[in-house]
């Protein structure tokens, strides 16, 4: 895995990378184009536009062509790279996105509101729902519902209340 945040570029990059090497194994293998997508299933402009690292196609795609073109695993295992890499740079967006969103509600993330201390419970406070806070109180935990609020000192919108009824996103208090 890449340290830092995975921009598009690296994955249009990774993808054009596994895309030559698609393309070198085809040509070593003595098949055209057309040749391997009948093979494989797939149209001549499908392995055309994956070559060149425009398309984004199914495991079960190089799967097949890792076979047809006798890669022994290492164009599948090259996509399950780039397709980690993908799912990295995904992920990664969608917590900006979340941190995003949070700062413009004035809601704290979760990992700035620590459960109370003598817990013991171990659990960040973020938005607990009425059936997260009917679990929490069934495990035994003491800081379920309004009595998390005035411990972790949040604000009623950031955890639930007890009902569920409360869901409006409030600033951390004090």
């Amino acid at each position: 895995m890449m340290a830092g945040l995975v921009t598009p570029g690296q994955v249009a990059e990774a993808r054009r990378d596994l895309g030559r090497q698609l393309a070198a194994w085809r040509e070593a293998a003595g098949l055209t184009q057309v040749q391997l997508a009948r093979r494989i299933v797939h149209s001549r402009s499908s392995v055309a536009n994956v070559e060149i690292g425009r398309h984004s196609v199914t495991h079960a795609f190089w799967r097949y062509a890792d076979r047809e073109v006798a890669a022994g695993g290492a164009l599948l295992a090259a996509f399950e790279k780039v397709d980690r890499l993908v799912q990295t740079q995904r992920e990664q967006a969608a917590r900006v996105l979340d941190r995003q969103r949070r700062e413009r509600a004035g809601c704290a993330p979760p990992e700035s509101m620590p459960a109370p201390d003598g817990c013991g419970c171990g659990l960040t406070v973020a938005r607990w729902t009425g059936r997260e806070t009917r679990a929490l109180r069934e495990a035994g935990c003491r800081c379920a519902g309004g009595s998390a609020r005035q411990r972790c000192r949040t604000a009623a919108g950031c955890v639930a209340a007890t009902n569920g009824t409360e869901r409006k996103s409030e600033a951390r208090t004090g």
